[in-house]
């Protein structure tokens, strides 16, 4: 369910009336909302799993690594 204007409004006004204790209650909850919230956006290395396989689909891979490990050796050290 997602808060109206007019609740935002009406939860803001009323913050004055707490008191510091209240307040102090209310952001750690806040905080911890929001700490869970960038935890879960947080992209892990295992959603990667299979990622891009279809381009792979149609290459030989070894081949692909010889011709790679070629090119080192061609490389000039700077």
């Amino acid at each position: 369910m997602q808060a109206t204007r007019s609740d935002l409004k009406l939860i803001m006004d009323n913050l004055s009336r707490l008191n510091e204790t209240e307040r102090d209650e209310i952001m750690k909850v806040l905080q911890n909302l929001k700490e869970s919230e960038i935890e879960a956006k947080k992209a892990k290395i295992t959603n990667l799993a299979g990622l891009g396989k279809e381009m792979w689909h149609s290459i030989d891979v070894d081949k692909y690594l010889k011709d790679l490990r070629a090119e080192w050796d061609d490389r000039e050290i700077r």
